[in-house]
């Protein structure tokens, strides 16, 4: 099935990186023509959030636990309807009747989804998660290995495999696969917290302690952790070490108490199941985006972002919508929101400067990309663009060769060795333009712009 299960959302969140894309240049010939071409984020992933403010006096009544799984339900039902033998549907549907706990059901529609697309790892996920709750763990191990298979980067697949591995009493399996999956996502905390429970299991107390220690060095405020922490350290003679673990484990336990008890209440509070059906109107809106229907996508996605306050996907899904049919300002608008709910996401800030460019906000645009520069360091898009908006602009000559200069050391790519050229011919310096110009050429040689922007410099000289 095309989708994530709610699990696995919930894990893409904790491994999710910042992601740079890839900018096409589309500019003039040697000086640079003003086209700037936005890519937004096509998926992602949504935050924690809280639902929009419940509405004012006799407007219209909040929403029940029961209205949003009606309203879930119908959108599975009718993209279903929409896109019928589409395995994507039949799983995402599938998906819905899980959370509502019909599990016999959603497993019948997961394996009618895996006959039709027996390669998705989404679906078998979604499979050994089910048999994992009936305590079948061998199948669900089975079925884990067949996901990571599929897509050895699929997350927290490892660490599922390991806790599977565990209950079986395969302790050498299950560290093998605890550590597969922290050394694929370094932030995963709960990975080195079993890596504990394992290896002190294992009597190997010292690899343990540094295991529980990197665990609440992810995470501060994992109770547990401070308590296997001050076993470990108490077997290595460790007392002073064990008592201040022991006074973290204490201190934290209280608050974790208040915490499960509002944990209990997820299923049946509107504010967190609301945040499930927005992810289920984002996955349907994606399905008849991909079929063409972008009015219903926008719909479903517009109808998400209302749902759940800090929905990603939804909100980037939208700004690439806006930007394809030529509404930037609605689409700078999702980017700012984005900017907001994912402040270290420097693509987001950099969609921003491009928008801002495109409705000539040209000093806007520049502090924007000056800041991307600055936060990505690393990524070649910022410094390059920005360098093309000086050199459309005529203007910080200098500084155009110099961040196009950049952004050619960063990755030397046709589009960056283009501009570089362009940034050379204006200052001047013809023959590192046409070098320049040259590279960008040899690179990409089905590119006709730059062998024109090649040959127009060399016939001036």
């Amino acid at each position: 099935m095309g989708t994530r299960t709610t699990r696995a959302h919930e894990d893409a969140r904790r491994t999710r990186r910042a992601r740079l894309f890839r900018y096409a240049l589309a500019g003039g010939a040697v000086a640079v023509a003003g086209a700037v071409c936005l890519h937004m984020l096509s998926r992602g992933t949504g935050q924690e959030a809280q639902v929009a403010a419940p509405p004012a006096p006799g407007g219209p009544p909040p929403l029940t636990v029961d209205a949003l799984k009606a309203e879930q339900l119908r959108a599975a039902e009718q993209t279903l309807a929409d896109f019928p033998g589409d395995a994507r549907a039949i799983g995402l549907l599938g998906n819905v009747w899980s959370s509502h706990g019909n599990q016999a059901r959603a497993v019948e529609l997961w394996e009618k989804a895996l006959a039709l697309n027996p390669n998705d790892p989404h679906g078998h996920d979604a499979m050994a998660m089910a048999a994992f709750l009936k305590e079948d763990h061998a199948r669900a191990a089975e079925l884990w290995r067949k996901t990571a298979a599929l897509d050895p980067r699929f997350p927290m697949v490892q660490h599922r495999l390991g806790q599977a591995m565990m209950l079986m009493g395969k302790t050498q399996e299950a560290i093998e696969a605890f550590t597969r999956n922290a050394a694929a996502f370094p932030d995963a905390f709960e990975s080195h917290y079993f890596l504990g429970q394992v290896l002190s299991q294992e009597k190997r107390y010292a690899e343990a302690r540094a295991h529980y220690e990197k665990a609440v060095a992810l995470k501060p405020d994992y109770t547990k952790a401070y308590y296997g922490l001050a076993l470990a350290c108490r077997r290595l003679g460790d007392a002073a070490g064990a008592e201040e673990a022991m006074r973290r484990f204490s201190e934290l336990k209280g608050s974790d108490v208040a915490a499960d008890l509002d944990l209990r209440s997820v299923y049946d509070d509107a504010a967190n199941f609301a945040r499930r059906v927005a992810a289920t109107l984002t996955s349907c809106g994606e399905l008849y985006a991909g079929g063409g229907a972008m009015r219903k996508a926008e719909e479903l996605w517009l109808r998400a972002a209302a749902l759940d306050g800090a929905a990603v996907a939804c909100r980037a899904n939208l700004g690439r919508l806006y930007q394809q049919t030529g509404r930037e300002r609605e689409a700078a608008a999702r980017c700012r929101e984005l900017c907001v709910l994912e402040p270290g996401n420097a693509v987001h800030l950099f969609n921003l400067g491009v928008l801002q460019a495109r409705l000539g906000d040209a000093a806007a645009a520049e502090r924007t990309l000056a800041e991307v520069c600055e936060r990505a360091p690393d990524h070649s898009d910022g410094f390059r663009v920005l360098a093309q908006m000086y050199l459309d602009r005529g203007i910080k000559a200098a500084e155009a060769l110099a961040l196009a200069a950049k952004a050619a050391e960063i990755e030397p790519s046709a589009a960056n060795f283009f501009v570089l050229g362009a940034a050379y011919a204006r200052n001047g310096d013809r023959e590192r333009a046409g070098a320049a110009l040259a590279r960008a050429a040899a690179l990409d040689p089905q590119n006709l712009q730059y062998r024109q922007a090649y040959e127009m410099l060399m016939q001036k000289k």
